[in-house]
């Protein structure tokens, strides 16, 4: 999805990424950087931050996906990246708190 590919041809919805969509994505990448964190590790370790959730289920074509999976769920991710990712999320004018 768009948290795991912020390019031009990003997807959203199974469509072209509106240009909101996409830039905020490349915000969210651009924050995560800064921490020396992969947006997709971000994206995965986020699902798993609610006590309710016990698994998440992703997606791979390739075993270097999943390689790349077990990378993502051993990243250590800041306790302040999460705040500085939150507030680019509550950002007015995007698809806020659905990501």
């Amino acid at each position: 999805g768009i948290l795991a590919d912020a390019s031009d041809n990003a997807r959203f919805h199974y469509v072209q990424a509106p240009p909101a969509v996409l830039a905020r994505a490349r915000r969210l990448r651009d924050v995560c950087a800064r921490y020396d964190v992969p947006l997709p590790a971000a994206a995965l370790r986020f699902t798993l931050r609610h006590p309710a959730v016990t698994a998440a289920v992703v997606g791979a074509r390739a075993p270097a996906e999943i390689r790349a999976d077990v990378e993502y769920l051993s990243a250590t991710i800041p306790g302040a990246l999460w705040a500085e990712l939150a507030a680019v999320r509550d950002q007015p004018g995007g698809v806020g708190a659905r990501w």
